[in-house]
């Protein structure tokens, strides 16, 4: 009787699950602002204030994607393709 090998397949990285949330939170906070912006509900004061708390978790987002690559070339765990959505996201955010 032949045997069942069973193939158990480790969860990525809990930070770049973190870091790809957090990115694309900025993103949708981001494309939110810009349309309530331009339909005149925000008015421009507030909304650079929100801006600026959008890129700061972009910036967050970019540091824990940084973090998760350290632990995933230490470990070996899955989880860079995550990282790398976080890093791009959070990098474009902050170049706009």
């Amino acid at each position: 009787m032949a045997r069942r090998r069973i193939v158990v397949k480790e969860p990525p990285s809990r930070l770049a699950i973190w870091a790809r949330r957090c990115a694309l939170l900025s993103l949708a906070a981001t494309v939110l602002l810009i349309l309530f912006v331009r339909a005149g509900w925000i008015e421009t004061g507030p909304s650079l204030g929100a801006m600026s708390g959008v890129l700061a978790l972009a910036g967050l987002a970019i540091l824990l994607a940084l973090a998760a690559l350290a632990v995933i070339w230490r470990d070996g765990v899955p989880g860079v393709a995550a990282s790398l959505v976080a890093i791009f996201i959070g990098c474009g955010l902050l170049a706009y």
